[in-house]
């Protein structure tokens, strides 16, 4: 039972520093409970900021791969550019996101794991 308690309750987040993580969630008085920022409030908040380091945003995303092979739905996040720093995650190869990726006219970029690049990649 403790084991179980211990990996689901009590075990430290995998992250580099997880307890200078913070989840910033919005909320009005004409909605209720919590939600995900408007990405324009989190353009304000990240420029203004002086209480964090850094801050990242993410939202669920379920691209489709097309290609060679069978098309497949895959699970993910769109994410800015600081979301592997904040984490303290480097690639293991290749790049993460930068700060340039975010501009409206930017090529468009993704990090795939390593179980989608050698079952799909080689």
């Amino acid at each position: 039972m403790f084991s179980l308690v211990y990996s689901v309750l009590l075990r430290p987040l995998p992250y580099r520093e997880p307890g200078r993580l913070a989840v910033v969630l919005g909320s009005t008085p004409q909605r209720t409970g919590t939600f995900a920022l408007p990405p324009a409030d989190f353009l304000d908040y990240r420029a203004q900021s002086r209480s964090f380091s850094a801050m990242a945003a993410a939202e669920l995303w379920s691209p489709s791969l097309t290609g060679d092979g069978e098309a497949e739905e895959l699970p993910g996040i769109r994410a800015t550019a600081a979301l592997f720093d904040v984490f303290g995650v480097p690639a293991a190869l290749g790049r993460t996101f930068e700060p340039a990726d975010e501009r409206a006219d930017a090529p468009k970029v993704v990090v795939i794991g390593a179980g989608l690049w050698k079952r799909r990649f080689g």
